[in-house]
């Protein structure tokens, strides 16, 4: 009976194991980069021209057709699991940021016809009040966009399809890569007047595949110890 049981528990942690390695498929997408309006005045009162930060989206999301205008896009609904960022003063004190994990968003590919324009974007990113720091008066959240293009004049051409990449190439995306960071605010909230709205244009951008969790290969660990001690048992 106990070695029923333990073959059972080791199959049981198998199937752990091999379902978080199945689901294991995350990329995650550093960047950063600088305000194109700098000086403007904003709600936060000081000026905001450094950004950085990250997004990990699930590259086995299914995906959905999107449009067939001039191309292929797809729309990959909740493929995104955590965004991280952090809006930077001239001195690179942190002025706003913000963390939100979950399955939430969306992730877009298009593969453009001919020279056109291929990109891959991250959508409808929207953060609230009890996933930021150093929010403004009247704060209702804050809705970041991060999207590489090709310049559509180049050779290059990142898609053959549209499927959502386990990793690319982010120095194929030769065009306008942007970071856009909305903060939504309560009507009539002060200072009024002021832009709530930030444009960045990226300067570095790297992709990494995030590798399979501690925790998972502590446990392949453990079991590998288990399945020696049940073999020397026999």
């Amino acid at each position: 009976m106990k070695h029923q049981m333990k073959h059972r528990w080791l199959a049981a942690a198998l199937l752990l194991v091999a379902g978080t390695s199945a689901q294991a498929a995350l990329v995650r997408v550093n960047f950063e980069g600088a305000n194109s309006s700098p000086t403007a005045a904003n709600v936060f009162g000081e000026p905001v021209p450094g950004v950085s930060g990250y997004v990990i989206y699930e590259s086995n999301t299914t995906g959905t057709l999107f449009s067939d205008f001039n191309g292929l896009t797809y729309n990959y609904a909740n493929a995104i699991k955590e965004v991280g960022f952090t809006l930077h003063d001239g001195d690179t004190d942190i002025v706003f940021s913000g963390v939100r994990t979950g399955s939430f968003g969306s992730a877009q590919v298009r593969d453009g016809a001919g020279n056109l324009q291929d990109n891959i974007s991250f959508n409808n990113m929207t953060l609230t009040a009890a996933q930021v720091n150093g929010e403004p008066a009247g704060f209702q959240n804050a809705q970041l966009t991060l999207r590489l293009a090709t310049s559509g004049t180049s050779p290059l051409n990142p898609w053959s399809a549209t499927a959502l990449p386990s990793t690319f190439d982010p120095l194929q995306f030769d065009g306008q890569n942007q970071l856009q960071v909305f903060i939504a605010r309560a009507a009539g909230s002060q200072p009024t007047g002021v832009a709530v709205n930030f444009n960045y244009n990226l300067s570095a951008v790297s992709v990494t595949p995030v590798p399979l969790p501690a925790a998972a290969w502590l446990l392949l660990t453990s079991l590998g110890g288990l399945v020696t001690i049940a073999r020397r048992r026999r």
